[in-house]
């Protein structure tokens, strides 16, 4: 019996390092960052833009998609997909308080 003890001590021993050594690890782990937001799509801005336009602000979309460089929203650079469709939802936020 007493050897079963000594082993069984040294198991607690080996499984307590173990623990030791994962709170080290995990400690040294860098913080996680918080999951980016996905990029609109083409379609997702085109709806926007569709819905901004149909209420009457179609003068203010074209205006929109000459200032991202492009003469049509086919034209625009993905990159200012969030840009625009966050000053398109503005549009209409401003138009319909005012």
């Amino acid at each position: 019996m007493e050897n079963l003890a000594a082993k069984i001590e040294a198991l607690r021993l080996c499984a307590k390092s173990i623990m030791d050594i994962a709170d080290e690890l995990a400690g040294s782990l860098p913080a996680e960052e918080p999951p980016k937001e996905a990029a609109p799509t083409f379609e997702e801005v085109r709806h926007k833009l569709i819905l901004v336009a149909q209420a009457g602000f179609s003068a203010e979309v074209k205006t929109l998609i000459t200032k991202h460089g492009a003469s049509r929203l086919s034209d625009v650079d993905p990159s200012h997909y969030a840009a625009l469709l966050s000053e398109a939802e503005a549009i209409g936020e401003v138009k319909a308080d005012g």
